[in-house]
């Protein structure tokens, strides 16, 4: 059953997809690191770029939070 070019599309940019894959290839498969180094090098990319920003917007929500003071509630 072919889940379309859409899907196919989404899920490039999943970093789920990646690791996933590389587990696949490692435990089912039996390859070695050297044979998983694709899905292993997209997944640092995917990290120096979204780490970041998760850092960013994590510090903008608690800055906003705390003038806000809606931390209190929780």
């Amino acid at each position: 059953m072919d889940a379309g070019p859409g899907l196919s599309i989404v899920s490039k940019v999943l970093p789920a997809t990646y690791g996933l894959d590389g587990i696949r290839r490692v435990l089912l498969e039996g390859r070695g690191f050297a044979e998983v180094t694709e899905p292993f090098v997209i997944l640092l990319i995917m990290l120096g770029v979204l780490l970041p920003f998760s850092l960013w917007v994590f510090g903008r929500a608690v800055r906003r939070a705390k003038r806000e003071g809606s931390l209190i509630q929780y």
